[in-house]
């Protein structure tokens, strides 16, 4: 009886978290683009696909284009995407082994960003702007 009383909290608990994720626990894409500091005067487009693995959690895939050269990596993004505070994670899935971080705010869908690679510490290296799509 106790299991099942625990099960049933365990359940309407986690139903109620994730009735609070601000997209319902529904897969989210991304479009928006990011300017590497070190070349101010070019501009990178950037998508993403999100998974929900929680509430306001996604497992994400980042893709673009980098010297002609599509690139792939993969991370975590938190928070809320609508009107919130927004931080994700993304390491590279081949090659050199890179991992970058970012951190932004969102109003109405779009998060204002800045990145910062976190390979061998944590340095800062550009900015970008994200819109949810969906």
């Amino acid at each position: 009886m106790k299991i099942k009383f625990l099960m049933a909290v365990f359940f309407i608990t986690a139903a109620t978290l994730w009735a609070s994720d601000v997209t319902g626990g529904k897969e989210v894409a991304i479009k928006g683009t990011f300017v590497w500091e070190k070349k101010p005067e070019t501009t990178h487009g950037l998508d993403a696909k999100l998974t929900p693995v929680g509430p306001n959690e996604w497992s994400v895939t980042w893709n673009f284009q980098w010297g002609n050269k599509p690139v792939t990596y993969v991370g975590i993004v938190k928070g809320n995407l609508l009107d919130g505070e927004v931080t994700g994670t993304a390491n590279t899935t081949e090659g050199k082994e890179r991992s970058f971080a970012f951190e932004g705010t969102a109003k109405d869908g779009v998060i204002k960003m800045t990145h910062c690679e976190t390979t061998r510490g944590k340095k800062d290296t550009g900015y970008g702007e994200l819109r949810v799509v969906n």
